[in-house]
């Protein structure tokens, strides 16, 4: 005799199956449901007891977390952009308190030194961090190479004082928040370079008494730290996770609203509606009337020659609006290779 096989369902009749392994019939209900769940897995959310299983129910906090993760971090991104753009008066009379205490020799001597130290510590993390996991590969050699020349060389030709280091560490960290919402490396970085944009923007038009210019460098500092942060992201939390439709799409309208904003500028300049520069001692006025049509003012400085030397002996370029424009373009170009070769070889996407 051989045993019974299992109970078949009648043709028409649908089986739901629990977690735990019991196939229940929609008839039973929820009473069904509440004797059939005293065999349920230990951890197994209460509510999955009382509610037939037409509906998935997370079934723990970390399914919950992983579910709203996104929306959190975009949150947290969000506010600490606001951070970075509402704190930069309140960093630079820190700054001014520091200078008025210690003097300018000790302060810029020990940023200096304080910055090298952390730049040689982050790089070598990551280097012993990335030969441990097997995966020293001459890409990631040449992404760090390339990363830390420029910086060296945004150091020799465009810092004005040490603290401006700092945008390093800002962008660093917005970068690392944008990236892990968006599955993408170069599309994060140029997000985080839209994102120091408007931030530079923002403090030009709020103050344009205190900067006296559109700050191009600080734009190339701000992509720099973007690309640091792009960087850390990939040695120590990267995964492989595909590249959705609607990212894709996404990618697409970024791209064409800044193109459309770039053709729109260059269109104002022909048009004489943007003025690149407008020296004067007083009434800066970003925004004004010149000969009957509104003008848009990039700087209120002339920067006749290639350095400019501050009164402590400290010599620096100021980019203008087209050599700024152009750097911007070659910085993220070399990075979209570097990037897109990554993906190519089975990066995180």
């Amino acid at each position: 005799m051989h045993a019974p096989g299992p109970v078949q369902p009648k043709p028409g009749e649908e089986l739901f199956q629990r977690n735990y392994g019991r196939a229940i019939h929609p008839a039973a209900g929820i009473m069904g449901s509440f004797r059939a769940g005293k065999r349920r897995r230990p951890g197994e959310n209460q509510v999955a007891r009382f509610l037939p299983l037409r509906y998935p129910v997370p079934m723990n906090l970390k399914e919950i977390f992983t579910q709203i993760r996104t929306p959190l971090i975009a949150l947290a991104a969000m506010a600490y952009f606001v951070l970075v753009v509402v704190s930069h008066e309140s960093v630079s009379l820190l700054y001014l308190e520091i200078f008025k205490r210690f003097g300018r020799s000790t302060m810029e001597t020990s940023m200096h030194l304080g910055s090298t130290v952390m730049g040689v510590a982050v790089l070598g993390a990551c280097l012993f961090v990335l030969n441990r996991r097997k995966r020293l590969s001459l890409q990631i050699l040449l992404l760090w190479a390339g990363m830390a020349l420029c910086i060296i060389l945004a150091d020799v030709f465009f810092v004005v004082t040490n603290i401006e280091r700092i945008h390093y560490i800002q962008y660093a960290l917005l970068s690392i928040l944008i990236r892990t919402i968006v599955s993408d490396d170069y599309f994060a970085l140029f997000l985080t370079v839209l994102a120091g944009i408007a931030d530079e923007a923002v403090q030009y038009l709020w103050a344009p008494e205190y900067t006296r210019y559109l700050d191009f460098n600080d734009f190339v500092f701000n992509l720099l730290g973007g690309l640091l942060g792009i960087l850390l992201y990939l040695t120590f939390f990267s995964e492989n996770r595909p590249v959705s439709r609607g990212l894709v799409r996404t990618k697409v309208a970024v791209y064409g609203a800044v193109g459309l904003v770039l053709a729109l500028l260059c269109a104002a300049m022909w048009a004489g509606r943007i003025i690149p520069c407008d020296p004067r001692d007083k009434g800066f006025h970003v925004i004004d009337k010149r000969e009957g049509r509104t003008v848009f003012v990039l700087s209120f400085v002339k920067h006749p020659d290639f350095w400019s030397v501050t009164d402590y002996g400290t010599r620096y370029h100021v980019l203008s609006p087209v050599e700024g424009t152009a750097l911007l373009g070659v910085l993220l170009l070399g990075c979209r290779f570097l990037l897109k070769e990554r993906r190519s070889n089975g990066g995180a996407s």
